[in-house]
């Protein structure tokens, strides 16, 4: 059984390939070309002119926004719906925990040594929001005249032009899809470990329109001296004041690989709570320019907290993962109960949060979302779930719902 499962994901890897026609990281920035070209004429002569990155700093925050979409995309924690520990009055391995356990957020107990399991998830992420602002109606003002003056020689003033702007109207959708394969193994009584393999595809699609404007009114008609347009053989160009350009790049392949280890050091049993270290690592398998991985590896040290109360069983998780200066590092942590309802259903409401800490990005954002799913067992140790997250606030791009649906196996 092993020796097949470890065949599939061999021939996953063989099969999905990445499928982009560029970055998509460089959709938006390029939308127009890699320059525009403007211009402030006299009499249908040219007298000043300059390249200008009109939607640089809307290009920097949407795409720092998909970056940090990775840290709210949910990944499946390390925990088991089935662990066991071994009582040692009765020789036997016994269930340690009597719910199916949480989906995104970790309990302290492990599988049990020798015990084996497998799992696989399916998310979905449609995104709806950018910073409160519905994705088809975001703007972004460039003060155009501003670096069109910075570029001019000495002694050319260009009178009438310091206050006009261009006016970027983006509408965009971000689809993701996200699918993952899971193993886990218990290698003692305490000590588990878990490689998980996924599969992004991700589309991004939008449509831009930049205006020339002059809010002080002080600018001539177009080509004149004091008014400001874009070139003539400048990609996109509608008229002298509009251009207009669109982008669709789609990309698919693998997702950076998860490694995770977990501790369980203190027990209940003797204590008043069970505790365990979760330590986990990105390999950087996924293509970062194309958001779906991160473009450096990534190490995060975990506190896990748990504690069954018969049909009750909370949970804390507090952690920080520690990335390069490309993708920022973040305090992330859950809090929340599994709820068993009957032996064969578990419900898991948890709330999760992630806070970015690194003051070099073009943004910072906390995400807080609420998380509710359940878990039934059908046959056997068969474990099915489905789970929904929901925004607690809009800070970043962000998704009214994200869909998930898991299956599990335990050996």
């Amino acid at each position: 059984m092993r020796r097949s499962i470890c065949l599939v994901v061999l021939a996953i890897v063989t099969v999905v390939t990445e499928v982009a026609a560029r970055d998509l990281e460089d959709a938006l920035p390029q939308v127009f070309g890699p320059d525009v070209s403007v211009a402030t004429g006299l009499g249908g002569n040219i007298v000043g002119s300059g390249i200008v990155d009109v939607n640089a700093g809307l290009s920097s925050q949407v795409s720092s926004s998909i970056n940090s979409f990775r840290s709210q995309l949910p990944v499946p924690s390390a925990s088991a719906a089935y662990t066991y520990e071994f009582d040692p009055d009765l020789d036997l391995w016994l269930r340690s925990s009597e719910s199916l356990g949480p989906l995104f957020s970790q309990r302290a107990q492990t599988l049990g040594q020798g015990k084996f399991s497998i799992s696989t998830s399916y998310s979905y992420v449609h995104f709806d929001t950018f910073f409160k602002t519905p994705t088809n109606r975001v703007v972004s003002i460039f003060p155009v005249g501003e670096a069109v003056l910075a570029q001019q020689p000495a002694g050319n003033q260009l009178p009438g032009i310091a206050d006009d702007i261009i006016r970027l109207d983006l509408s965009f959708d971000v689809d993701v899809h996200n699918l993952f394969l899971f193993a886990s193994y218990g290698v003692t009584d305490n000590f588990d470990v878990q490689v998980a393999l996924p599969v992004v595809y991700i589309r991004f699609q939008g449509d831009v329109i930049a205006h020339v404007d002059d809010p002080g009114r002080n600018s001539g008609n177009p080509g004149t001296l004091n008014r400001i347009e874009f070139a003539r053989n400048q990609p996109g160009r509608i008229d002298a004041q509009t251009l207009q350009g669109s982008f669709d790049e789609e990309t698919v392949g693998l997702g950076d690989v998860y490694l995770r280890g977990k501790y369980h050091f203190l027990s209940a049993r003797k204590n008043h709570v069970d505790i365990a270290g979760v330590v986990t690592g990105t390999i950087p398998t996924g293509g970062g320019n194309d958001f779906r991985g991160f473009k450096g590896p990534t190490i995060t040290p975990q506190l896990v907290l748990s504690r069954n109360f018969g049909f009750v069983s909370p949970h804390a998780n507090i952690g920080y993962s520690i990335r390069g200066r490309r993708d920022g590092s973040q305090f992330n942590w859950a809090a929340g109960a599994d709820l068993r309802v009957a032996s064969w259903l578990t419900l898991v409401p948890d709330f999760l949060g992630v806070h970015d800490t690194d003051t070099r990005a073009p943004i910072k954002t906390d995400v807080y979302q609420y998380s509710m799913g359940l878990k039934l067992n059908p046959w056997r140790q068969l474990v099915l779930a489905a789970n929904f997250q929901f925004p607690l606030n809009r800070e970043g791009l962000r998704a009214n719902v994200i869909y998930t649906a898991q299956a599990e196996y335990s050996f």
